[in-house]
């Protein structure tokens, strides 16, 4: 009856996948409330949301393809916090880059960090 079992930490990577998501929307809200809270940049890129916007990016397309339903949902939903995330800097700040991967390039480059990958 059921296939595969989940990886092991599948229930960890969910739930740290499900709290990164609720953090993006966080600072997306924080972004459209307080626009003034855009310039100011982190000194280190591992610091940085606009350098690591990027790795999220990445984590949330890498679990969208792993074998746990979880892990799958959680992924999908940081990958919707991150599209929301992208939509407000480029609507409000950037204005500039095709797809979230390009404003989230933009972010980081008006940061003075390059954009971290996984």
């Amino acid at each position: 009856m059921g296939g595969l079992p989940p990886p092991p930490g599948a229930a960890a990577t969910a739930v740290l996948l499900q709290h990164l998501a609720q953090e993006v929307d966080h600072v997306r809200l924080d972004l459209a409330q307080h626009a003034e809270t855009y310039y100011f940049h982190d000194g280190e890129p591992d610091a940085s949301l606009a350098s690591m916007a990027g790795y999220a990016a990445d984590l949330a397309l890498q679990g969208q393809h792993s074998r746990d339903a979880a892990v799958r949902m959680s992924a999908a939903m940081l990958g919707g916090s991150l599209e929301n995330l992208a939509r407000t800097l480029r609507a409000q700040f950037l204005h500039r880059g095709e797809d979230a991967r390009g404003v989230f390039a933009a972010y980081a480059a008006d940061h003075g960090h390059p954009l971290a990958r996984a």
